[in-house]
């Protein structure tokens, strides 16, 4: 499929096809060694282009209209640095597991950036997407210090126990808390002329986030600085991202915004509930508004907000305006998806599938255009879905299916082209660990050289 595509033809997504074209001539690959700190990025935008606009918030109003709040970098900046400093007088600092319950807002913004400058460790689970019980599961396996959320999210954390074995600090994001609870404001104080750099090394921890679950009890996955660092240089290359205010970018994921963030661009939040509602009970409607009104040129989105978001303006005869990417993931993306889409963008805009996992996101792209021209045909033919071909510096192998722990890769038997096998990957933006879950790690990695390989879980050939 696709000349030396990988087809996936069972697994947790479904099908996909991966080309094996992306290996080394050694099979080598040397861990990352950068840093980014969106803090830093941040300051310098907030220096030299201080109005700059680094997020619009985008709010529903029935009756009335739509409200869209802007902020700007230098605001940005300016409350994040003093965040910091706050943080840093509270006990928050370089490796602090802090868990994060805030939807996408200029709060949210600012305390991510404020965590990056002091070199905390952000905890990140979605209650809706988990189940409010699990929840308490998961954030027990990580055990956070610090608990950062909305009153609907600390009413969780009181109700279901979220963290109720180690979390010795709680903070409200809001105007108001109860007696004995910081605010998030309260934590904003002066003006800090000469932010503090966080003593933080390429190996250390920046983020963790859970597994979706669906295949056992969700997975604390590590992503370190040096992932991060290379997360976003393949995503820039990958999406044509460059240095600049002309990105405008809508994530309907919520840590997403870091994306746009790391280019200079802006971020514009959707008017959707994330904290009680999935990406496909967004309203069409207001989402088309907002990418009218705000220029949105890129997003990523979920298939069933996509299903929406196409229905809905075939119903109307109208085209998306602005929009030149899409791009999708999440689930399986099917060939009729791609054409509704394509059929309600503007000339030249295009819609991409991005293949991966939470460890391993994303590893595949793989464009509308080609999906119907060429590879859905084969699909429905029996030939798998095709995932596309692996971002830069993406390894990706096909080997014999085994139920059992792969202590090294030597001991992979490798498959023939066109057999069926297990498909692993390695790249420096994939996560290397599991959080304090060795048994996880073990079964889930496959050591061999200063990367290791990940059963990403599906099959593929």
């Amino acid at each position: 499929m696709m000349g030396d595509g990988l087809e996936v033809t069972e697994g947790k997504v479904a099908s996909a096809v991966v080309p094996l074209g992306a290996l080394a001539g050694d099979g080598s690959m040397a861990a990352g060694t950068g840093i980014v700190n969106i803090a830093d990025q941040v300051l310098e935008i907030a220096r030299t282009d201080p109005g700059r606009i680094a997020m619009v918030h985008a709010h529903h109003r029935p009756v009335i209209g739509p409200r869209y709040d802007s902020y700007t970098y230098g605001e940005l900046s300016r409350r994040a640095e003093s965040l910091a400093e706050g943080l840093r007088s509270i006990g928050v600092a370089e490796g602090t597991l802090c868990s994060f319950m805030v939807p996408p807002c200029f709060d949210s913004l600012v305390l991510g950036v404020a965590l990056w400058r002091v070199g905390a460790v952000t905890v990140g689970i979605e209650p809706h997407s988990h189940g409010l019980r699990r929840v308490a599961r998961c954030l027990k396996k990580v055990g956070p210090e610090v608990f950062f959320g909305t009153p609907r999210a600390h009413a969780g954390r009181l109700a279901f126990g979220w963290g109720r074995d180690t979390v010795h600090t709680n903070v409200m994001v809001a105007r108001t808390a109860p007696p004995g609870m910081r605010t998030l404001e309260s934590l904003i104080g002066a003006p800090v002329t000469e932010p503090r750099p966080a003593k933080v090394s390429p190996e250390d921890p920046t983020v963790i986030a859970f597994t979706t679950g669906s295949t056992g009890e969700p997975k604390p996955t590590v992503l370190r600085h040096r992932n991060f660092a290379s997360l976003i240089e393949k995503v820039k290359k990958q999406w044509g991202f460059t240095e600049g205010d002309e990105v405008i970018d809508m994530p309907t994921f919520p840590m997403f915004w870091i994306i746009g963030l790391s280019t200079g661009g802006t971020v514009v939040v959707p008017p959707m509930d994330f904290t009680m509602h999935g990406p496909g009970d967004a309203d069409p409607e207001r989402l088309i508004r907002t990418i009218r009104d705000c220029g949105v040129e890129s997003m990523f989105a979920s298939p069933a907000l996509l299903e929406n978001l196409a229905n809905y303006a075939a119903s109307k005869a109208m085209l998306i305006p602005n929009l030149k990417r899409i791009v999708a993931g999440g689930a399986e993306i099917q060939g009729p998806l791609f054409a509704k889409v394509k059929a309600v963008l503007e000339p030249g805009a295009e819609m991409y599938s991005d293949y991966g996992a939470t460890e391993a996101l994303p590893v595949a792209e793989i464009a509308g255009n080609a999906v119907i021209d060429e590879t859905w045909p084969l699909t429905i033919q029996g030939h798998g879905v095709c995932a596309g071909t692996p971002l830069d510096g993406v390894q990706i192998r096909i080997i014999r299916s085994e139920d059992s722990v792969i202590d090294r890769i030597d001991d992979a038997v490798e498959m023939a082209t066109g057999q069926v096998g297990e498909i692993i990957v390695r790249s420096p933006h994939i996560s290397e660990d599991y959080y304090k879950a060795p048994e996880s790690t073990a079964e889930n990695k496959i050591p061999g050289g200063d990367v290791p390989w990940h059963r990403i879980g599906d099959l593929g050939s």
